[in-house]
């Protein structure tokens, strides 16, 4: 029986939609916590063997470094890298 660990692709699958989650909202940073506990279970099935834990690692931090880089544009775009978390947070009100 084949692993999950042992389907290639799909690791670089979550990755990228991992990395694009982050990107699109703060929360989903979140995604990175199903990802290391499918992480986890693969390098425990696989054996512990090194590659296997790297693309773990890699699926599971790709979400983080979706929402640093997301950040890290709000600050080069719009000179403040909260202006994201501001904004969603702000009260507002509609027709006044």
């Amino acid at each position: 029986m084949r692993g999950y660990a042992d389907r290639g692709p799909r690791w670089w699958t979550a990755v990228a939609l991992g990395f694009l989650s982050g990107m699109a909202r703060p929360t989903g940073l979140l995604l990175a916590i199903p990802g290391a506990v499918e992480g986890l279970r693969a390098v425990r099935a696989s054996g512990w063997r090194s590659a296997t834990a790297v693309k773990a690692a890699l699926a599971s931090a790709a979400p983080l470094a979706g929402l640093f880089a997301f950040l890290a544009y709000a600050k080069l775009r719009f000179h403040s890298w909260t202006l994201p978390l501001s904004e969603q947070t702000k009260k507002t009100t509609a027709g006044s």
